[in-house]
């Protein structure tokens, strides 16, 4: 019995080590942030994990897969935060966001406002 249990742990651990290496799905949700983001404004697809966000896809040249592309600086209570994220110039701009009631995060940087969406 405890050989058949270690025989299905194992087989476990290499479907997971596969699925992660093949690309596999993306991490699980566990932070308010976490999970795939998309914004028409940005014209790029990021997964945020904790405070920082890599490209997945993206229509722009200057953008490319894996790329860092995102980053929270600082958050408060109210899912307020600043950040800095890369736009299609190639050119690192800071902001400042909100993580919405309805999921969505505003984003401004004094001048233009756009929205993150999660996607499924």
């Amino acid at each position: 019995m405890r050989a058949l249990l270690m025989l299905t742990a194992c087989l476990c651990l290499a479907f997971v080590a596969t699925a992660c290496a093949a690309g596999g799905p993306p991490p699980p949700i566990e932070g308010p942030f976490d999970g795939v983001w998309t914004s028409p404004h940005l014209g790029y697809d990021f997964i945020i994990t904790g405070p920082k966000g890599r490209a997945v896809s993206s229509s722009r040249a200057t953008i490319h897969r894996d790329e860092l592309v995102f980053e929270i600086l600082g958050i408060n209570e109210s899912m307020q935060f600043s950040g800095k994220q890369l736009l299609s110039d190639g050119t690192w701009h800071e902001f400042a966001g909100e993580l919405k009631f309805d999921g969505r995060i505003e984003c401004t940087d004094g001048r233009t406002s756009w929205v993150l969406e999660r996607k499924p």
